[in-house]
């Protein structure tokens, strides 16, 4: 058993230390907005912050996370971090701006 602070809370998970975390947070936990694309930490699909800094969770082993904060795409959708789209710009009020031609 491990035990993880995830998106704020402690949650104890019954994996081993080596396991990546992308694998700990999809089927372990069942948080699956972190994907899985390429594997090999080129295509930032499997992004989750670790106490504020990007990682990427397909080659970070769970241990690297001892005693630091993971936030996941779920806990970013819940906070005010991440609008939908058009909220900032009607919001405002702001024209929209056509490229030149």
């Amino acid at each position: 058993m491990v035990t993880l602070n995830i998106n704020g809370k402690n949650v104890q998970l019954d994996a081993t230390a080596e396991m990546p975390l992308l694998w700990a947070l999809r089927d372990v936990a069942n948080l699956t907005g972190t994907k899985y694309s390429c594997g090999m930490a080129l295509c930032g699909a499997c992004t989750i912050h670790l106490d504020g800094q990007p990682v990427h969770s397909c080659v970070t082993p769970i241990s690297a996370s001892a005693g630091k904060k993971i936030t996941t795409v779920e806990a970013m959708a819940e906070s005010k971090a991440v609008q939908k789209p058009g909220a900032i710009s009607t919001s405002c009020n702001a024209a929209t701006v056509n490229p030149a031609r």
